[in-house]
């Protein structure tokens, strides 16, 4: 067997496709040779150990992962299950936690001339903690991973392993907009307004700085399952993020994004560096971390049948009919205020930033001052042993060894990502209070 035929066995289906490709080659290459290149005619004979793969197949497979991915498109089988999944109730529910839990999911797929195909979507246990745990990243290490031994099994079963991306449904309204755009208008994600002008997103609850950390850490975990594809960095980030915004979906307003990690964040990703030298070379801000993609969605061929057999009937109902003509009457009920419930609310959002941001304001100064100690107790031994060594050559004795450079995670830039999404999430709390009051002054000028 030639060198060209890798001996290792393909974890998933795009090493599969690429192996698949590589031996059909191989065994074309072995029948042209007896027949001395004959069948093929003029066209040039490509060593199989060159690694390569058909240029019929190399642009749809990407197996370097070199090309970036522009647009999602998920399949109708994956959005009904993330839907049905945002809908599921969670053993956290209880009277002192009514709230949700945000539902969090793995993605499979492959992503095929830069449009990221989701076949699949499978629900990761436990929100976003439980879902580090999974894929093995949190705190949890002693077990082997869940996501792990449903890739595995998958994979026991012949069905696809391949992981793109995850998916996160939200349930609060607040606190996420910023990390994707400038121009974030919270009034327009509240109580499940339809805004088709809207791009923006609505977003997370209190505590957005942890849980917009986890779902980088969940993404990055998702790239590293995809082995070395994209390594070189060419293509840009190779996983997705599908958001589900259940607040507005409640109001019959179905709100789902497709996001990706921008270029200049997937580099300072790829290197483990959020130092001040590295925010300004990528120009990160809260608002560049991640970048909006294009979302379709694609039914299977029966179902797009089904469709077009359906037709609306020709007659109107009586009682549709009468709804023409009907009336409605007069009703102040949208002119009530109800700041009295949620400006408290968005006030305590506020300050619970606030608090988060002191706080790691603090930890930050304090790896500042560590660093500056430690630089100023080198810079001391320095000059120490070089007044030593000064003295040493007047006696005519030799120089002693210089002082060994201290190590580079004590002296290096602290990393300033959580301050980053603190002040991100401190800016979404502003807006959102502000859009809170705004919106009662107005109400209280109509009304009075």
């Amino acid at each position: 067997m030639s060198s060209g035929v890798e001996s290792q066995k393909p974890t998933s289906l795009a090493e599969k496709l690429a192996a698949s490709a590589r031996q059909s080659q191989q065994t074309s290459i072995n029948q042209a040779g007896g027949a001395q290149g004959k069948a093929l005619g003029s066209r040039p004979l490509q060593s199989a150990g060159s690694g390569n793969i058909p240029a019929r197949l190399e642009e749809a497979l990407d197996v370097e992962g070199d090309i970036p991915i522009n647009e999602v498109e998920v399949g109708g089988t994956p959005l009904l299950k993330i839907l049905k999944h945002s809908t599921d109730p969670s053993g956290s529910n209880s009277s002192s936690n009514p709230s949700p839990v945000d539902a969090v999911g793995l993605l499979l797929g492959l992503d095929l001339s830069g449009v990221a195909e989701i076949v699949d979507s499978y629900p990761l246990p436990g929100g976003v903690q439980g879902a580090l745990n999974a894929v093995g990243t949190g705190a949890d290490t002693e077990k082997t991973p869940f996501a792990q031994n449903l890739l595995r099994h998958l994979r026991e079963v012949a069905l696809l392993d391949s992981p793109i991306g995850i998916y996160l449904t939200l349930h609060s309204p607040t606190l996420f907009s910023t990390l994707i755009s400038e121009t974030f208008n919270p009034s327009s994600t509240i109580s499940g307004s339809k805004d088709p002008n809207n791009q923006n997103l609505a977003g997370l609850a209190p505590g957005s700085g942890f849980l917009i950390k986890g779902i980088i850490e969940l993404m990055a975990a998702v790239e590293r399952m995809g082995g070395n594809r994209g390594s070189s960095g060419k293509g840009g980030s190779r996983a997705v993020l599908i958001v589900h915004d259940a607040a507005r979906s409640s109001a019959g307003d179905v709100s789902i994004k497709a996001y990706k990690f921008s270029d200049g964040f997937a580099a300072a990703l790829r290197k483990q560096k959020f130092d001040t030298q590295s925010l300004i070379e990528h120009r990160l801000a809260p608002s560049t971390i991640l970048q909006p993609l294009k979302l379709r969605t694609k039914n299977p061929a029966l179902l797009n049948a089904l469709f077009a057999e359906m037709s609306t009937p020709a007659n109107a109902s009586p009682s549709l009919r009468e709804a023409k003509n009907t009336v409605l009457p007069p009703t102040f009920l949208p002119l009530q205020n109800t700041t009295a419930t949620s400006l408290p609310l968005s006030l305590s959002n506020t300050l619970s930033q606030l608090t988060n941001l002191s706080t790691e304001q603090n930890n930050l100064a304090y790896q500042l001052r560590q660093v500056g100690r430690e630089k100023s107790k080198h810079d001391q031994a320095v000059q120490s042993r070089q007044q030593e060594n000064e003295l040493r050559k007047k006696q005519g004795l030799a120089p002693l060894p210089d002082v060994a450079e201290p190590p580079a995670r004590k002296i290096q830039d602290p990393s300033r990502l959580d301050l980053m999404l603190c002040l991100g999430a401190v800016d979404n709390a502003a807006k959102g209070l502000a859009a809170e009051a705004g919106k009662g002054l107005v109400k209280a000028f109509a009304s009075g």
